[in-house]
């Protein structure tokens, strides 16, 4: 079974940009947590409760991520699609990198309850 070089391309370019977004959204996860760390919600749940629950949350953000890879094959299946262009492939990851950083440091707030904490 061979793969079609258009989605080949696609694919592609979507996974070397993978690396750079684990690595930024690891950092600002490791970072809030180690911030974060004192606060009383990690007693109340448990620390490894709290480094599961960031272990799921880094699963769930890398599958969303497969979204950009995912419309990508939409539009070539389905409407005969080379793929997204350059411009809009970069926005893409930009705005969805921007808003996965925002997700993170917002999920590890309300994960140690910093909101409501004295």
């Amino acid at each position: 079974m061979t793969i079609n070089p258009i989605l080949k391309r696609n694919i592609l370019w979507w996974e070397r940009k993978r690396i750079f977004f684990n690595l930024l959204v690891l950092g600002v996860l490791i970072y809030q947590l180690v911030t974060l760390w004192h606060y009383p919600m990690r007693a109340i749940i448990g620390s490894y409760r709290v480094l599961f629950n960031a272990f799921i949350y880094f699963l769930t953000v890398n599958l969303l991520y497969s979204l950009g890879t995912g419309l990508e094959f939409i539009m070539h299946y389905f409407f005969a699609s080379s793929g997204l262009n350059s411009r809009t492939r970069w926005a893409l990851f930009l705005l969805g990198t921007l808003l996965s950083l925002f997700l993170t440091a917002t999920y590890v707030v309300l994960e140690f309850d910093v909101l409501f904490s004295d």
